[in-house]
């Protein structure tokens, strides 16, 4: 399970101090590249469709809310699923929705992310909702607030029960950029093909970065019919996926 997008190479030794096997990060593509920059004006009807989108969720519009998203991911993600997030893993915590409080949009080179501050009663949360360059919603969501060890759990059990939409939402908004769900199910259904049929995880070990610019590592042990297999999954510092890449001896 690797995915080969824009990388560098680094070496493990930097995130472990313990192996030394080279392995790659996914980094944003080159500022050299071509630059689209949106205009003020742009920046707004993004911020305006980000706002129409939360509203039309808080107000139980899971259907009408998915309808903004590129088939790419609409396809692999369904209202109830959306409802489901939203009513027990935002609202079940943080109380019921008041406001946007503030909303910003960074550009970066392949992709448009709009921020918005919401409130809710017990607290407030940066909802993200990323844009590619024509404008077109490709991902929302809200950062996790889980362990790396649950992040980790859940993200391989909906590989395994097939829901790469809802796997894909532990991703940081520039991977979402670059990986969607049916790049998932591809690279999942390789792992199957090679190993056989998926009996579970055996074990998920945690090496947390040595500084805030080092991507924590999850060191996770999968066990296939034919084999039994460690994976990377690298995280930034706000627990977004960030990298997946498959150990080799």
């Amino acid at each position: 399970m690797f995915f080969n997008l824009s990388l560098k190479s680094i070496n493990i030794l930097t995130v472990l101090g313990l192996i030394t096997t080279p392995m790659v990060i996914f980094a944003p593509p080159s500022y050299s590249q071509e630059r689209q920059i949106i205009t003020a004006e742009q920046r707004q009807e993004l911020i305006a469709t980000s706002e129409q989108i939360l509203s039309l969720i808080n107000a139980g519009q899971y259907a009408a809310a998915l309808d903004y998203l590129v088939p790419e991911s609409k396809d692999y993600i369904t209202p109830e699923q959306i409802k489901a997030i939203w009513e027990n893993e935002i609202i079940a915590k943080d109380g019921a929705f008041e406001e946007v409080v503030t909303a910003k949009v960074i550009d970066v080179v392949n992709a448009d992310i709009v921020i918005l501050n919401a409130r809710f009663a017990n607290i407030s949360e940066n909802i993200q909702f990323i844009y590619n360059k024509e404008q077109q919603l490709i991902g929302f969501g809200v950062p996790s607030k889980q362990s790396i060890d649950a992040i980790v759990t859940s993200f391989i059990n909906n590989l395994a029960t097939g829901e790469y939409g809802l796997a894909r939402r532990y991703f940081s908004p520039l991977f979402k950029t670059e990986i969607f769900p049916a790049k998932l199910e591809e690279e999942w259904q390789i792992e199957l093909n090679q190993y056989g049929k998926f009996k579970g995880i055996k074990d998920i070990v945690v090496r947390p970065g040595v500084t805030l610019s080092e991507p924590d590592l999850a060191i996770v042990t999968l066990e296939f019919e034919q084999s039994t297999n460690d994976y990377f999954i690298l995280f930034d510092n706000q627990t977004a996926i960030i990298n997946i890449d498959f150990v080799t001896d």
